[in-house]
């Protein structure tokens, strides 16, 4: 069961909702302030594949504690996926 089938009128909003939500993972707006987004600098550093690590970790521990669960979940999805990168480009 979805969440739009307990808020009925939910469903007009659901691309909104999808889509704040993928803006919320995927580059979200606060990261991107300079000419580089957060990410690029970290990785430049040579710490990227410990910050995704520790952000699967942080991201898994406390999505049922937030509002929009979901979210979190994409965010684990998006640093798993960078992480798992890492290691296909290793090789």
């Amino acid at each position: 069961m979805s969440n739009y089938e307990y808020f009925p009128r939910a469903e007009m909003y659901k691309a909104t909702i999808e889509s704040t939500t993928k803006q919320m993972v995927d580059h979200p707006e606060h990261y991107n302030q300079g000419e580089l987004e957060a990410i690029t600098v970290i990785e430049d550093q040579g710490w990227g594949e410990a910050f995704c690590a520790a952000n699967v970790i942080k991201y898994i521990m406390r999505y049922k504690h937030k509002a929009n669960p979901l979210e979190d979940l994409k965010k684990v999805k998006w640093y798993t996926e960078r992480l798992i990168s890492y290691y296909e480009n290793k090789h």
